[in-house]
């Protein structure tokens, strides 16, 4: 099922303007319906404590929401509360399906995404989030998916190849090799680690293969990447060789090798040092995934 409505959460930062951008092409892409949404982090009352009423914060915030939404005619919001609370009751107002926030605003990425609160955020918000980090000068033609073969991971394949039929996908997985290097480092013979590790890897590309088949995807429209060693230095590391990808896609794994991919360690790296745009995907949203073919 194609997309059907896009939510722009708006900082009215120059990053976010950037993301308002984005989210403007892929609803002329998709033909998409698009909202915008800036929520103000406080209770303002009646009247602000310059004098100024909540209508006049509203009407300049709109304007401004107004300005970060180039090109594309979006329902406007401005809402008074607790940021999660009011986007999450945003999303189910618009029934939105796909979230998109720049990468750098005052609150959306240094506060959540690349802060302590980055599981409070994925956890919380029922929706993909699309983390805006370059300017939108062309569809996403390059899309790079990571698999751990978790149920999320193949809802996030399945829901970014029907959103992007156009687009050249790479699904990567990571054989994570850390067990083995401890193997190695404790003494093992070098031939039994090298052997085990073959047939990691074999069962791991049929595996690959199983998982594009029960996707209906085939080799005309995606690439197989199979890479080993530990999961975030290996995908950051495809990441920045060879043909960069315009937008990488990362599931929030709950039982699958990268149980931590998002709410721990490797998460904040990837948000951390990736310089591509980012959709994330939680575990929550994969029984509303669409299927392919």
């Amino acid at each position: 099922m194609s997309l059907r409505q896009i939510l722009f959460a708006s900082d009215l930062s120059p990053q976010a303007a950037l993301a308002g951008e984005r989210a403007a092409q892929l609803a002329g892409e998709t033909g998409a319906g698009l909202g915008a949404v800036y929520v103000i982090d406080s209770d303002i009352p009646a009247e602000s404590a310059d004098g100024q009423p909540r209508a006049a914060v509203r009407q300049t915030a709109e304007a401004e929401l107004q300005n970060t939404t180039p090109g594309q005619s979006a329902s406007l919001q401005v809402r008074f509360g607790n940021v999660l609370g009011e986007l999450a009751q945003a999303i189910e107002e618009e029934q939105a399906e796909l979230l998109v926030v720049g990468a750098h605003g005052q609150h959306y990425a240094a506060d959540w995404l690349l802060g302590t609160s980055a599981e409070q955020f994925v956890r919380h918000l029922p929706v993909p989030t699309l983390v805006v980090r370059n300017p939108a000068e062309h569809p996403y033609r390059r899309i790079l998916v990571a698999t751990d073969f978790s149920a999320c991971a193949r809802a996030a394949l399945q829901r970014v190849a029907t959103w992007f039929p156009e687009a050249e996908l790479e699904v990567v997985h990571v054989l994570d090799t850390q067990a083995l290097e401890q193997m190695r480092a404790a003494g093992v013979g070098e031939r039994w680690v090298e052997q085990r590790y073959e047939r990691q890897r074999a069962a791991a590309e049929s595996r690959l293969r199983e998982e594009l088949t029960a996707c209906g995807l085939g080799p005309g429209r995606v690439t197989e990447t199979l890479l080993a060693g530990y999961p975030a230095e290996a995908l950051l590391g495809r990441v920045r060789t060879g043909q960069p990808p315009d937008l990488v896609v990362l599931g929030n794994h709950g039982r699958g090798r990268w149980g931590d991919l998002l709410l721990g360690s490797v998460a904040s790296r990837v948000l951390h040092q990736t310089s591509r745009d980012l959709m994330l995907v939680r575990s929550g949203e994969t029984s509303g995934a669409p299927t392919v073919g």
